[in-house]
């Protein structure tokens, strides 16, 4: 091919694809005698979206990519071509897709997440912006988003505080010190306390430390020991320091701040945790046994608990503690929940009480899932048994319809094969199933 022709290629592609235009004209931005201003990037933004939407402006999830990648490409182009005499031209890019993907997102389907995968590129490129900028430039910057910062569309995605914590990035002025903590007060006091400000004091604390001024960030902390990752950083201190009293009356003084918490999930467990850490660490196996065995049943039996509790306990009353906790899970009436059956499951597994899980697989082989994940760890010992509830968990399972379904079931026919003796019995429901459901579209 020679230059003549390459060139001929370009210009009729410059001609008739608007994108091609784009992306030429963002990677060669001296080519263009007039630069790109401010609009033609809006334009460039706006072209993006108009080709992905449908007729009446819309972008379903469908064609939400066809808006997400080529914006990101172009703030990856940005972010690689960016040098310091270019940083108010990317500065220019970057700061018009972060006016315009937030409008565009109130007439898009984000479910895959695109627009935050958007605005986090976006932020990255501005904090590289700034490293490279004079300080005249950095003013620039500072200023352009303390204008910003009230736009309704930045409030309605939630972004609001991410620009907040941009600005504690650019800040390094006494001036922008001032305006910096000023809005993070403000916005604090706009939330009040029902709100999670944990955020916005964090924000406090990263610019603090940025400076060097560990005691300014110390004191930020310390005056919010309500919010449980603060009285967490006190509490790492204190054991750090192995002031373990110290720590373990900060750690109840949480449980009992947490127990009025109407949204906290296992309310104190995550204090608990702390306490449990102090006692292997003096070590105190009395409270070590009972913090585990307090765990396990808060945390909806996570089985790390359970296995400490076994480790620490007296080997000669084990089975009998053993038993008493399977009761417990199983329940007055013996048959507990899905959630217990995972439970009993994971135990019986640790415990290799393997009879006791293929009972537990049998009375809920309508669960695939569940049959799925723990028959293979039984095949060898009862292979007949295990493809039988296998199979009938598979003829449960592919009486519901749609694609998902038929996917899945497809997979279990093909792990059902692999089991011993499972290869005949999987032929045989595949023949069943296309007998049955000829007419079923998948």
């Amino acid at each position: 091919m020679t230059d003549n022709d390459l060139r001929d290629f370009v210009s009729q592609q410059l001609h008739f694809d608007d994108l091609f235009l784009n992306s030429f004209l963002m990677a060669f931005p001296d080519k263009d005698q007039s630069k790109l201003s401010e609009d033609r990037y809006r334009q460039i933004i706006r072209e993006i979206a108009l080709k992905a939407a449908d007729r009446y402006g819309y972008i379903d999830y469908y064609h939400a990519d066809d808006f997400v990648s080529p914006v990101l490409s172009l703030l990856d182009d940005a972010s690689k071509r960016l040098t310091k005499s270019n940083v108010d031209e990317t500065f220019a890019l970057v700061s018009v897709i972060m006016e315009e993907t937030p409008e565009l997102a109130m007439e898009m389907d984000d479910s895959g997440g695109g627009i935050m995968m958007i605005w986090e590129d976006a932020l990255e490129v501005m904090c590289q912006i700034n490293e490279l900028a004079q300080p005249a430039f950095k003013d620039v910057m500072f200023n352009y988003f303390v204008t910003q910062l009230p736009f309704e569309r930045y409030n309605n995605l939630g972004l609001d505080d991410s620009l907040l914590s941009l600005l504690g990035k650019l800040a390094y002025t006494k001036e922008q010190e001032k305006c910096l903590l000023e809005l993070i007060d403000q916005r604090i006091r706009t939330l009040g306390k029902e709100f999670n400000i944990r955020g916005l004091l964090q924000i406090k604390i990263d610019f603090f430390e940025r400076q060097g001024r560990l005691a300014e960030a110390w004191e930020v902390v310390t005056a919010n020991l309500n919010i449980t990752e603060f009285r967490m950083k006190v509490i790492d201190r204190f054991i750090f320091e192995k002031k373990f009293d110290e720590a373990r009356r900060f750690c109840r003084e949480g449980i009992i701040l947490e127990k009025g918490d109407r949204y906290a999930w296992s309310p104190g467990s995550k204090y608990k945790e702390k306490l449990l850490e102090i006692a292997q660490k003096e070590p105190n196996k009395k409270e070590i046994l009972a913090l585990a065995e307090d765990l396990f049943y808060s945390t909806q039996y996570q089985i790390k608990y359970f296995k400490l509790l076994k480790d620490n306990w007296p080997k000669e009353g084990w089975e009998k503690k053993r038993n008493l906790i399977i009761d417990r899970i199983k329940g007055s009436d013996a048959k507990g929940s899905f959630q217990s059956a995972f439970a009993l499951a994971k135990i019986f597994s640790e415990e290799e009480l393997y009879d006791r899980l293929l009972k537990l697989l049998q009375i809920n082989q309508t669960f695939m899932v569940f049959v799925d994940e723990y028959a293979k760890i039984i095949a060898g010992y009862y292979p007949a048994e295990v493809v039988e509830l296998y199979s009938q968990a598979i003829l449960n399972y592919a009486e519901a319809t749609g694609r998902p379904v038929y996917n899945e079931t497809v997979k279990y026919l093909k792990n059902l094969s692999d089991l011993a003796g499972g290869k005949d019995v999987a032929a045989r429901l595949v023949s069943h199933f296309r007998q049955v459901y000829k007419n079923r579209k998948a």
